[in-house]
């Protein structure tokens, strides 16, 4: 359904289906954009949207990252997007090296 968004469970490795309205509901997967300039230095990356509020007519979204479990407080929305998961997977084989 084109209205299905990827959702993270409370140990965020497995993925379950929303239904999406609006703004992300709470457990979305979503993508933060990297906001690193002068005076600000935020990497962004894929996360939870673990909170949701409006403020002055925008969205602002916690969230906690999948990498480092770190939390972000009222990331605005114009710097969040669904994440994108691969469609396909890739085998990597072992390989030893030496004899």
């Amino acid at each position: 359904d084109s209205n299905d968004v990827t959702t993270c469970n409370n140990n965020m490795t497995t993925p379950n289906k929303v239904q999406r309205g609006d703004s992300f509901a709470y457990g979305t997967l979503i993508h933060v954009e990297s906001r690193t300039w002068p005076g600000l230095n935020k990497e962004g990356g894929v996360g939870c949207v673990i909170g949701i509020k409006k403020e002055d007519g925008d969205v602002l979204y916690d969230i906690k990252y999948v990498l480092g479990g770190n939390k972000e407080f009222g990331v605005e929305s114009k710097y969040v997007t669904l994440h994108q998961q691969l469609s396909g997977t890739r085998s990597v084989e072992n390989k030893r090296l030496g004899p």
